[in-house]
């Protein structure tokens, strides 16, 4: 029977091979810097004080002092054609004038805004009424409240004057002002005039009355009184009473001062300034720039 030789370079069995790993050295761990060694410089970096950090500087700039609106104010002034209370201009009026006579024939009157006023009371300190008037600028002819006219007349007697108001805050028709003398006094009267329209001749059912009673005006309008005012002849002591329509005293007018007794609504407030303008240029108290009206 035939068998195979041995070969001599036949592999060694992998039970009797020897496997060396591979040679390597190992390093020592880095001793800790002793107290007395020099620090790196990332350390030395890193020890520093953050230097302090400071938010950038602005110029802040001043705002500009203003008096605000003191509405517990109960004396105005007039020094026309500005009305003031305190240091705050508060209302402007203007004149109007006819085209033939060159006569006043209307005032108008106009309340100012509060950034108006406060825009003007530095100035009314330090300045004449004439700059101050410059500073306001010319009248504002859409923000009149009440207009003041003196009717024309074609017949002898004194000329009515009618009061009307041009905003939804002022009062509707039209206020009338009379005049009656006594026993060396005199007294104003201002009529709210309103119509009625329950009494309006041209209804059917207020023909019969007419027919039978003619036609009277003063039944289409209702009459209210607002205000009285009453004072002596004498201009040199001139001082005027004035009491609402429930004839209560609400304040006193003394040479080109209207002082309040108590605090009124923006509303009632404006149309007694308004009727204290009126009566002014009524009594011939009223001076414009060193003009009597």
């Amino acid at each position: 029977m035939f068998r195979p030789k041995p070969r001599s370079d036949s592999v060694t069995s992998p039970s009797t091979a020897t496997i060396e790993p591979p040679a390597f050295t190992l390093q020592p761990f880095p001793k800790p810097s002793s107290p007395g060694s020099i620090p790196s410089a990332e350390a030395s970096r890193s020890r520093l004080p953050l230097p302090e950090e400071r938010p950038p500087a602005y110029e802040v700039e001043r705002l500009p002092d203003y008096t605000p609106l003191d509405e517990n104010i109960l004396s105005y002034n007039l020094s026309a054609p500005l009305i003031s209370a305190g240091t705050s201009i508060r209302y402007q009026l203007k004149l109007n004038r006819g085209t033939r006579t060159d006569r006043p024939t209307q005032i108008c009157i106009r309340r100012l805004m509060p950034s108006e006023s406060r825009r003007l009371s530095r100035t009314s300190s330090i300045g004449s009424t004439k700059s101050i008037a410059s500073s306001v600028g010319e009248y504002d002819d859409s923000a009149t409240m009440y207009t003041i006219t003196k009717l024309a007349i074609f017949w002898g007697g004194e000329a009515p004057f009618e009061i009307k108001g041009h905003r939804a805050s002022t009062l509707p028709g039209n206020i009338r002002l009379e005049r009656s003398e006594r026993l060396g006094s005199r007294r104003w009267y201002f009529h709210h005039h309103k119509r009625n329209p329950a009494n309006d001749m041209l209804k059917p059912e207020n023909a019969k009355r007419m027919q039978k009673y003619g036609y009277h005006p003063d039944d289409e309008w209702c009459k209210t009184l607002l205000f009285t005012a009453s004072g002596n002849k004498d201009k040199a002591r001139l001082q005027v009473d004035w009491k609402n329509g429930q004839d209560q005293p609400i304040a006193v007018e003394t040479d080109q001062t209207l002082t309040l007794y108590d605090l009124l609504e923006p509303k009632l407030r404006d149309l007694l300034v308004t009727c204290w303008m009126a009566r002014a240029w009524h009594a011939a108290t009223l001076r414009w720039e060193e003009e009597s009206l």
